[in-house]
C-alpha cells in the first residue's frame, strides 16, 4: 500500500510540473512547447505562448488549414514526429532569447521575448515563411 501511495504522489508531482502555466519556465521549454503545438495543429495552445503578432500569424494559419485534419496538416507541412525536437542552443540577453531547435535534423531558430515575466515566442511573417 505504501508503494502505491508513493507512486500516486510521484504521478501527481509529475502532472503538476508538466502543467506549467503558459509561457512560464525557461525559454527553451517554451520554444519546444510552441513547436510541439505548431506541429500538432494545436493552434489555441500555440497562440497562448506567443506574442500578439505571433497569435495573429497562428490564427491565419489556423484559418488556412481549417478544413484539414491534424494528420493532413502534418503531412501537408511535412512535419516530423514531435519526439524529434530537441534544443541545440539558446542565447538569452535580458528580455530576449533565441532558441535553436533540432527538428528531425533541421535547425529552426525561434525568437522569444519576456513579457510580464513570461517567455513568449515572437514570430513575424518572415519567420513563418522561411523557417516553418
Amino acid at each position: 500500500m505504501r508503494a502505491l501511495s508513493l507512486v500516486l504522489v510521484m504521478v501527481f508531482v509529475g502532472v503538476f510540473f508538466a502543467c506549467d502555466s503558459a509561457g512560464e519556465g525557461a525559454p527553451e521549454d517554451v520554444a519546444v512547447q510552441f513547436f510541439h503545438h505548431y506541429m500538432n495543429a494545436e493552434w489555441d495552445e500555440a497562440k497562448e505562448i506567443g506574442t500578439e503578432e505571433t497569435a495573429e500569424l497562428i490564427q491565419f494559419i489556423a484559418l488556412m488549414t481549417s478544413g484539414m485534419s491534424k494528420e493532413e496538416w502534418r503531412q501537408e507541412a511535412q512535419m516530423p514526429n514531435p519526439d524529434q525536437v530537441s534544443v541545440v542552443s539558446s542565447e538569452v540577453t535580458n528580455d530576449t532569447a533565441l532558441v535553436t531547435l533540432d527538428v528531425a535534423g533541421d535547425q529552426e531558430v525561434l525568437p522569444l521575448v519576456r513579457v510580464d515575466g513570461k517567455w513568449l515566442v515572437s514570430l513575424e511573417k518572415d519567420d513563418i515563411d522561411k523557417d516553418m
